[in-house]
C-alpha cells in the first residue's frame, strides 16, 4: 500500500496512472469533458479512507464539434478486458497500456515502454503505412519546461491540454469515490448534475495551515 492509495493524500492507481496511460486516447480523439462516467470498485476493501485495490470504468464522450463518439472503458489492479478471438492463442497484456478497439483490428500500446504499438490481427501489418507525422517529437519533459519558460513554444503537457486530460481522470475518481455511482458533468458549473453529495469532493476543504493565500 503507498500514499496515493489513502483519499487524504492521493486519488489510487486511477488518479496516479489515468493521466498517463488514457494520454494517447485524449491527445488523438482530441478529447474534453465526457458526458458520463461511471467507476466501479473491485476487491474487498470496505474503508471510505483507502481507495480500493482495483476499479472498472466506463467513459462515455458524446460527439460534439470534431469530437467523434467514443466510449472508454478503465481497468486497474489486475482486472483485463476480453481479448478478440483473433488474437495469438499466446499473447497476454503487458500490466499498463492501452488497447483501441477498431471496425477491421485493434492497435496494443505497452504503456511505460518504448515498444512501438502492436497491430491485430497480424494479417493487417503488411499492409499498414503509417501516416505523416504531424506531431513533433518531444524533447523531453525537462527540456520542453525549460523551453516553455525562456519563451520557446509551449510544452505538450501544457496547461490547457493537461487540463482536461485531468479532468477527465478526476472525474472517474469521483464515480469511484461515491461507490461507482453514474456522473453526469456539467463542465460550465463543475457540478455532477443531480448529485450533491459530490460536491464536497469537487471542492474539498482545505486542512487548517494548508490555505491558499
Amino acid at each position: 500500500m503507498k500514499w496515493r492509495d489513502f483519499w487524504e493524500f492521493g486519488c489510487g492507481a486511477l488518479g496516479d496512472f489515468g493521466c498517463h496511460d488514457m494520454n494517447s486516447t485524449a491527445w488523438a480523439f482530441n478529447l474534453s469533458s465526457p458526458e458520463s462516467v461511471e467507476v466501479f470498485p473491485a476487491g474487498n476493501n470496505k474503508s471510505k479512507e483507502i481507495a480500493p485495490y482495483g476499479e472498472i470504468g466506463h467513459y462515455y464522450f458524446a460527439a460534439k464539434d470534431k469530437q467523434q463518439e467514443l466510449r472508454l472503458t478503465w481497468y486497474s489492479g489486475g482486472l483485463r478486458p476480453a481479448l478478440p478471438d483473433f488474437m495469438p492463442g499466446d499473447f497476454s497484456l503487458n500490466s499498463r497500456g492501452a488497447m483501441f478497439i477498431g471496425d477491421k483490428g485493434i492497435i496494443i500500446h505497452n504503456g511505460g515502454t518504448s515498444s512501438p504499438p502492436l497491430i491485430f490481427p497480424e494479417s493487417l501489418r503488411n499492409s499498414f503505412n503509417p501516416p505523416a507525422p504531424t506531431i513533433p517529437r518531444s524533447k523531453g519533459h525537462h527540456r520542453e519546461w525549460i523551453d516553455a519558460i525562456k519563451g520557446g513554444p509551449a510544452a505538450m503537457s501544457n496547461f490547457d491540454y493537461g487540463a482536461r486530460l485531468v479532468e477527465i481522470v478526476l472525474l472517474g475518481v469521483l464515480s469511484l469515490r461515491l461507490g461507482g455511482k453514474k456522473i453526469y458533468w456539467d463542465p460550465e458549473n463543475m457540478k455532477a448534475i443531480g448529485l450533491p453529495d459530490a460536491d464536497v469532493i469537487i471542492k474539498e476543504p482545505v486542512r487548517k495551515g494548508w490555505e491558499m493565500l
